[in-house]
């Protein structure tokens, strides 16, 4: 460091040449040593639904000086935009702090997969040094389960044109581990040698497959005789579980052509009041093997638990068995509305087919009386000031409808005072009253008592009821402000 030095302003002297120097300050002291930058840790630990990692980073010792570091992060197993999001940067150390930190933020999956890395690299260190320690991990911790091996159905039917029957295997969802179960095949009422060929090993999905097939070859004996069933079974998953159904029946069929299931019906109805509805589903023909079907129903224009309450269930026909039936409930309400429709559906048959007539709908029909719409009363009085005002005229519903409801009205014409008055009231559903409004203006308003007559006609969706009223209006004397009145029933 330097010091400057100057002469001026002599006193009983001149100055010389030289009026101006410096004088050097040299340092003798030790430089400090700079500290070492560094993560607290070799590894830092976050299972994938943590959502953000805080990566710790130190300095080995404080300093006088601002220090910074870069950081950045690479993809080890883990990759950038699928397993984390990319973070880099520059951390800032004031002078004496010691200690910083960045996040990396770790996206979620599914995916039954190995934990994953991702390095951790800092670089360019200013007033610092680095070690060891400038190279980390971070471990994505999986948390998902196994996937789930199972059957794709609980009952095959061999094909005997195609000579063997594929079983199909499938997985709950994709995993990125390679996936083993093993299968094998039983007699049923069929006999291996005799009826089909023996099979079994192991099935094996590559990570990402969610499917995987094996083969029963059928022997021609099998087809000269009656329905026969072979079974299924599934054992020891690796990088899985099994779930249901690992065990399923392969049926194989005789030579007569498998009995046709289905509604009686393509169409049933209900009325609202019933309280419930049968439902019937035939078989074409007899069968010596127990049948079964599922039935469900979903929402048409019904809705579940206003209209009538979900119905899902099994039918199981015995051997000579062609009829079931299952019960649906139906809600009785009061309100006047359409004729509601549910939707029956059959699946997943056993040893029988389904045609077109697997769908069918229940069509609820609505029992209730349309409302009656009317004026709330016959004769209606109100005061209406000499400068003029509005009166309002009630219009009800005797009762809320699930259907808009529109009525016309008319006046009587020629009433000095009065607005002839006509148009439509719509009581949207639900809705159960509306108003018609009356302008009466100032001009040859006279004291005294005028008759004004309404009249309702032409409902839809409802019936009338009062479909006239008089309105008895009282002139006030009193010049006032304007006012709206509204009608008093008489």
């Amino acid at each position: 460091e330097t010091v400057n030095l100057k002469l001026s302003s002599p006193s009983n002297a001149t100055l010389g040449a030289i009026t101006d120097a410096s004088l050097m300050i040299v340092d003798d002291d030790i430089p400090p040593v700079a500290p070492t930058a560094q993560f607290s840790s070799l590894n830092y630990n976050l299972d994938e639904n943590g959502g953000a990692a805080s990566i710790s980073v130190i300095l080995t010792a404080s300093s006088s000086l601002t220090v910074t570091v870069n950081y950045a992060t690479t993809s080890g197993t883990a990759t950038a935009g699928k397993d984390y999001t990319t973070s880099n940067g520059t951390l800032t150390f004031a002078p004496g702090q010691t200690s910083q930190s960045f996040n990396v933020h770790v996206l979620p999956d599914t995916l039954d997969e190995p934990d994953e890395l991702v390095n951790l690299t800092l670089s360019s260190p200013v007033n610092a040094s680095l070690n060891a320690l400038a190279q980390a991990t971070l471990t994505i911790q999986d948390v998902d389960n196994p996937p789930v091996v199972r059957f794709s159905s609980n009952h095959y039917a061999a094909d005997k044109q195609a000579g063997a029957s594929t079983i199909t295997a499938t997985l709950s969802e994709a995993s990125s581990f390679t996936v083993t179960v093993h299968y094998a095949t039983s007699d049923g009422t069929a006999v291996a040698g005799k009826d089909y060929q023996s099979s079994n090993g192991a099935l094996i999905f590559a990570p990402g497959q969610t499917s995987q097939n094996f083969s029963v070859p059928m022997l021609a004996a099998a087809f000269e005789q009656g329905n026969k069933t072979i079974k299924l079974a599934l054992s020891t998953p690796g990088n899985a579980t099994l779930g249901a159904p690992a065990n399923a029946i392969l049926l194989l069929a005789g030579d007569t052509t498998p009995p046709v299931l289905n509604f009686s019906s393509t169409n049933y109805t209900v009325n609202e009041h019933d309280g419930t509805a049968t439902i019937t589903v035939t078989l074409s023909t007899p069968s010596t093997v127990v049948n079964t079907v599922q039935y469900s129903t979903t929402n048409g224009t019904a809705v579940a638990d206003e209209d009538y309450t979900a119905s899902t269930g099994l039918l199981t026909f015995a051997p000579g068995e062609t009829s079931q039936q299952f019960i649906i409930p139906i809600t009785q309400d009061a309100l006047d509305e359409t004729d509601e429709v549910v939707n029956l559906t059959l699946s997943n048959p056993t040893n029988v087919q389904l045609d077109a007539s697997a769908n069918a709908i229940l069509t609820i029909l609505d029992d209730d009386e349309p409302p009656i719409v009317q004026f709330g009363a016959a004769i209606y009085t109100a005061t209406v000031e000499a400068n003029g005002g509005v009166v309002r005229i009630p219009v009800t519903l005797s009762a809320a409808s699930g259907k808009p409801v529109t009525v016309n009205y008319t006046s009587s014409a020629g009433v000095n005072g009065a607005t002839q008055e006509n148009g439509a009231l719509t009581f949207a559903p639900g809705e159960t009253s509306q108003v018609i409004s009356v302008q009466f203006l100032p001009t040859d308003l006279a004291q005294g008592q005028t008759v004004f007559i309404l009249h309702l006609a032409e409902p839809v969706n409802a019936e009338l009821g009062v479909a006239s009223t008089t309105l008895a209006i009282e002139v006030a004397l009193q010049d006032s402000l304007y006012l709206p009145f509204v009608a008093n029933q008489n």
